[in-house]
Order: C-alpha cells, then structure tokens, then sequence
C-alpha cells in the first residue's frame, strides 16, 4: 500500500480593528484567549521541530493589528506579540500567503488582485520571516480559476481549494478527488492545486479524538494505489477547542502532540508532512479544472450551481 502523507493547516483571521474593539466591550475575555492562540503555536511545536508538518496563513488584516504599536500596548499584559512574532520567523512552520484586507477574490474587482495580493506579500515577509511564500489561502477559500496568472505573477506554486470543486477531465474515484493535487490551467498559466478534505477538515475544527482521526484516515485512503495528500485545514482561534487555558483539553494536547508522538512511535499509519515537501517528491501533472466557489459555514455550503442556483436556498445568485 502506498504511503499516505498528512498536510494540516491552520488559518488565523480577524477584522481589522477587532482585538481592540473586543478590549473595548465585554467580551475583553475574548481578545485575550484569541491572542494566546497566535502566542501558542511555537511553544507547542517544541520538541517537535523534526517531524511536525504545519501549516499557517495570517490574513493582512490581522498582521496589521500584529504590527501595531497601540495593540501591542493594549495587550502587554496578555502576549508579547513581538516575541510570539520572533519565535515564528525562527520556526519550521510554513506559512502560505493570502490577500491583505480578506477579499473573497471572485467577489471582488480582477484590477484589486494584484494589489491585495502584493501588499500581503511584504507585510508577510516583514512579520513571518519568510522570503517567499509557496503556497496560497484563499480568503474564505473563495477561489476561480481567473486567479491562476495573478498568482503566477506573485511567485505562488500552489493554492488550496475545497475538495468538492474539483472538476476532472476523466472519470475519477472519490479518493482521487480529494487525496491528490493536480494542476489546473488558465489563460496560459498552470498552478497545482491541492484539495482540502471538507469532512475531516470539519472534524478538526470541532474537536477529535487522535485515534479516530488514525482509524478514519486509514479508511478513507486504503484503496488509494497512489501517494495520498490527506489536507486537513480550519480556522486555528475560533472555539474552545483552540482558545481553552487548559492545553491538554483543546487541539494541542488532545490531539495534535499525540498524533505526533505516535508518530515517532511507528505507530500512526501516516505521515505528517509540508505541502512543499509533497509536492518535490510527488509532483502532479494530471489536469483538473475547479468549479468556483469557498469553503462551507454554519449556514452555506459555500458554492453555485452551474446554473447560478444557490443549493441551499434555490435561489438565483444576486436576487432577493
């Protein structure tokens, strides 16, 4: 059976002017777990460096806050912010950029890509430390096969879409679908994209059980007779299970350090690993086209119909 290789990826986001806007109301309790969420990361990846397989994205709007010297004020009590912000530039994570002020991309005029884009870039390589970044977050997973040049241009070799996008150009089974990259061309210009896996993605937001998650992957990739990609992406500072004080209770100690640790132990049954590592080992070719849409909420599933129907009102996009 052929290896299977697990890519998680966590996405951090808040509006511009929340964290202090929160401070300022009475859920100032709030702000306080949410910056401990950007704080934890590092410090839970010690001692793990070698084999943890992280993924980041921090929208623009969020940085800016990060940047700002009357949050970084505000909060001194809660985080060092410029620490958490070192420790990340020294850190194994790989971080992936995105748009500087959360555009839905399709939603919003093709002339303010490249700056949304751009903008993201500088900020991201002044704060995370990186000179490039490989990989693309579309904001709200909002995607379209138009972004395809402009992230060329910006230097990007991957995007992460929603698996239930994924348009194929021969008859494929659901593994192929979702547990597989694959490139997808427009106007000339190709980029590999990667399918995140909506169900066990859901999964990790809420709170799993690692032994679940092992059984699960093992089920949903056994008749895969190709190097399976299981990516698994979710907000990383909404809910309990990422801001509780109690570490051992959330996503960290419940179940990430024990994936790892058996991981080490030889006995996991996959491997935790970088997108950009995958994708030397394994680099796609098949062609894929994907059907626009983002990524679901509490109330939308988060696509269109092809014939401009919303499937969860059956209503015709853009009409009352």
């Amino acid at each position: 059976m052929p290896e299977v290789y697990h890519a998680l990826g966590l996405n951090m986001h808040q509006p511009l002017g929340n964290l202090i806007a929160l401070h300022n109301s009475e859920e100032r309790w709030e702000a306080r777990q949410i910056l401990w969420c950007y704080d934890r990361p590092t410090r839970m990846l010690e001692g793990y460096e070698g084999v943890a397989g992280l993924h980041m994205s921090f929208s623009g709007t969020l940085l800016k806050q990060l940047e700002d010297p009357a949050v970084r004020e505000t909060f001194a009590d809660v985080v060092d912010i410029d620490d958490f912000l070192n420790r990340y530039k020294r850190s194994s994570i790989e971080f992936i950029g995105t748009g500087l002020y959360h555009p839905v991309y399709p939603l919003t005029p093709r002339a303010d890509w490249d700056a949304q884009t751009a903008w993201w870039i500088g900020l991201g390589r002044h704060l995370l430390g990186r000179d490039r970044f490989q990989g693309f977050w579309p904001p709200e997973m909002g995607f379209c096969m138009e972004m395809i040049p402009m992230l060329k241009r910006h230097g990007y070799n991957y995007v992460i879409v929603d698996c239930w996008y994924i348009k194929p150009k021969r008859e494929m089974r659901w593994e192929e679908l979702r547990y597989r990259p694959y490139v997808a061309r427009y106007d000339g210009e190709e980029i590999i994209v990667v399918p995140r896996d909506r169900g066990l993605s859901d999964a990790q937001e809420s709170g799993l059980d690692p032994g679940w998650f092992q059984h699960e992957l093992y089920e949903r990739t056994k008749h895969c007779d190709f190097p399976a990609l299981v990516t698994t992406w979710t907000d990383g500072e909404n809910g309990g299970w990422f801001r509780t004080t109690h570490v051992e209770s959330g996503f960290w100690g419940c179940f990430y350090h024990p994936i790892l640790n058996r991981y080490r132990e030889g006995t996991l049954g996959f491997v935790p690993i970088r997108i950009s590592e995958y994708l030397d080992m394994y680099p796609p070719s098949e062609e894929v086209e994907v059907h626009r849409g983002a990524w679901n909420t509490g109330h939308h599933w988060g696509g269109i119909l092809p014939n401009g129907l919303d499937r969860s009102s059956r209503k015709r996009v853009g009409t009352p």
